[in-house]
């Protein structure tokens, strides 16, 4: 893109361009609002990273984190609220993967699912919302339409999650397993 020049004989890279230098030290120093975003990406990934591990107490965690501090959606009483706070909580895996909302799949429709993006070594991912339903009831039903039979040309690894909001207790949970 021209933002690097490369020095054949001392083997450095440098930008040339002294604007465009000052906005990249502006950014690697924090000293614009690109911090905020860079803290976004940074606890983002750190969710995309305990969820593939399967921590789930972390998971919950940290989408409790992002509903109260960071994306709350006016009338969060619903599933459809949740899916947006998990869209923006999962952040991270634009890079990573392909997002795919409502993918019909075995005998339903899967809320979220990520895959993998080409020649990654990451697991797919099926990601069901439930709200105020007992735990479990969101992983057995993946299993139970066969969610995961959409990816069965994928052949990689499935991590299945459920992700419950309960309205009473103004909490989060989460169950995770494999496939």
């Amino acid at each position: 893109m021209g933002y690097l020049t490369w020095d054949r004989k001392e083997k450095t890279a440098r930008i040339p361009n002294e604007e465009i230098k000052a906005e990249f030290q502006k950014i690697l120093k924090g000293r614009t609002v690109n911090r905020k975003w860079m803290e976004l990406i940074g606890h983002s990934q750190k969710l995309l990273e305990d969820t593939i591990a399967g921590n789930a107490e972390a998971v919950a965690k940290a989408i409790e984190e992002i509903r109260d501090t960071q994306y709350a959606p006016t009338f969060y009483n619903n599933e459809q609220a949740l899916r947006y706070v998990i869209k923006f909580a999962y952040i991270a895996a634009v890079d990573q993967y392909l997002k795919v909302e409502e993918l019909p799949s075995g005998k339903g429709v899967a809320d979220v699912v990520y895959l993998p993006k080409r020649k990654s070594m990451l697991p797919a991912m099926v990601v069901e919302l439930k709200w105020d339903k007992s735990s479990g009831g969101a992983i057995r039903q993946i299993r139970d339409k066969n969610y995961p039979a959409v990816l069965k040309d994928y052949g990689g690894e499935i991590v299945m999650v459920e992700i419950s909001y309960h309205s009473m207790a103004k909490t989060h949970t989460c169950k995770i397993e494999r496939n």
